[in-house]
């Protein structure tokens, strides 16, 4: 990676917030929302989390993944994390940061006082069937 020189980073950190802005606006606070980390060296992130310019950015998106298995529609739904790296997008060698998680199902409240059933390694493999034929999709 390059030495950014304090323009190019203060641009950085503005096209970050301008992402952040976006997604905080364009989705409901269920559907997505905002974390930082800090750099360990560099000390603690701050309230808005962009004002130190070796703060990551991650923005969390939740999805709900419609499968119809020709039963039922079966829903999966996921976490994605994409992690915006310190110089994104200024410096071309940064690249979006990108996991998914399939979450367990917790809408449902269940006939057992409100504790969810464990899921069945049937249940399991077929959230993870469900996501991999979305990938495509996405």
């Amino acid at each position: 990676m390059k030495v950014m020189t304090a323009a190019e980073e203060e641009e950085a950190q503005e096209r970050r917030e301008a992402e952040v802005e976006f997604v905080t606006s364009a989705y409901s606070p269920e559907e997505a929302w905002i974390t930082t980390t800090t750099d360990s060296a560099t000390g603690s992130a701050t309230a808005k989390g962009n004002n130190n310019p070796k703060t990551k950015t991650q923005i969390h998106r939740v999805l709900l993944l419609p499968n119809d298995n020709g039963k039922v529609i079966i829903t999966t739904k996921v976490e994605l994390i994409i992690t915006m790296p310190l110089y994104y997008p200024i410096d071309e060698t940064c690249t979006l940061l990108v996991e998914a998680t399939i979450v367990p199902d917790g809408s449902s409240s269940g006939s057992n006082g409100g504790e969810q059933p464990k899921s069945t390694a049937t249940e399991r493999m077929t959230a993870r069937k469900n996501v991999l034929d979305a990938i495509p999709r996405l």
